[in-house]
């Protein structure tokens, strides 16, 4: 039960606090777990739906449910496309994809580390 609570929950309240208005385009990058229910919302709530993600598996399922354009983010710069698609009129997005993991070796996330430990920022 919170599984599905936590992402109809936090995908709700993501496009509601966007303030996207009816008709509207809402961007939504990453179409998985969390973006495909964001892409049903948007739709109930009268948005445009364009979604971005890198699995044209995802693409597919999203443009079945409900997705006007979709964009495949490994294909070029999903930005890009998006102003194209939606003739530079996405008003909002909502981001619900995933990053690599990123070794804690790395001297980035070291820094975001020791800045978050601290309360300091890393030179």
């Amino acid at each position: 039960m919170a599984p599905i609570l936590c992402a109809n929950v936090n995908t709700y309240r993501a496009i509601e606090r966007s303030g996207a208005m009816l008709g509207q385009w809402l961007a939504i990058i990453g179409v998985g777990g969390f973006g495909h229910i964001a892409d049903q919302y948007a739709k109930a709530m009268g948005l445009r739906v364009a979604a971005a993600d890198v699995s044209d598996e995802k693409l597919a399922f999203a443009e079945r449910l409900s997705a006007e354009d979709v964009i495949n983010a490994r294909l070029g710069d999903p930005g890009v496309s998006l102003k194209e698609q939606t003739a530079g009129d996405a008003h909002r997005a909502a981001v619900t994809a995933v990053s690599p993991p990123v070794p804690l070796s790395s001297p980035s996330t070291y820094c975001a580390l020791q800045a978050i430990s601290a309360s300091s920022a890393c030179l």
